[in-house]
């Protein structure tokens, strides 16, 4: 008898290597047993599919995004074991997959593929899941949400009770922990006087005086 199964409900998974980022997984595989009985494959596939979940259970936290595919061949191991001891024949279980969903897949992208340079200076990411905390919200460059997600742009993802990751950003030349940040000391045009922007400038922008 073949069988194959895919989980009919994503499988939630936190990945430890994101703080605990709660996703969610899909899996595809079939079933090899040594029965006929036209009766069994419903059963087989149900087992197969708790057995799945109970695992990735054991996993999360501990297993990361970049392990699923050996991940396959372990759990196929386990559960053709546990199968064939339940029923009294061989079963043999081929995991063919292991992957986020869509809306999970965009979340490990935007933590994944962002660009920290851009921001400038010597940048620390705690990507912590924080279940209880709320964002103190335009704090300023000390706490910078990232886009992408929800949370991102210093909002509250409204749309879901679900706590989800929120990166912080910091810049530890601007913000640093116990010492205040140092007050900016404003400077002017030589040449005109014009008070001049708080990044470096080579010309001042109202007279264009080299400085």
């Amino acid at each position: 008898m073949n069988v194959k199964f895919g989980t009919p409900a994503p499988i939630p998974y936190r990945l430890p290597e994101f703080g605990g980022l709660r996703i969610f997984l899909r899996s595809l595989g079939s079933i090899t047993a040594d029965t006929d009985e036209e009766r069994m494959k419903d059963i087989i596939r149900n087992d197969a599919l708790l057995m799945l979940s109970q695992h990735l259970t054991e996993h999360s936290e501990k297993t990361g995004y970049d392990d699923f595919p050996s991940l396959c061949e372990e759990l196929g191991d386990r559960i053709s074991g546990e199968l064939t001891a339940k029923h009294g024949f061989n079963c043999a279980v081929s995991i063919d997959s292991i992957t986020p969903d869509e809306d999970s897949q965009r979340k490990i992208d935007a933590l994944s593929m962002t660009d920290f340079s851009a921001i400038g200076g010597s940048i620390c990411v705690d990507v912590s899941y924080k279940p209880d905390c709320v964002p103190p919200w335009g704090t300023g460059m000390g706490n910078m949400m990232l886009t992408g997600f929800p949370g991102a742009l210093g909002k509250p993802d409204t749309g879901s009770s679900e706590p989800e990751l929120m990166p912080q950003v910091t810049r530890p030349d601007i913000v640093s922990s116990g010492t205040p940040a140092p007050h900016y000391q404003p400077k002017f045009c030589p040449e005109c006087g014009n008070k001049l922007p708080e990044f470096r400038v080579n010309f001042c922008p109202e007279c264009g005086n080299k400085l």
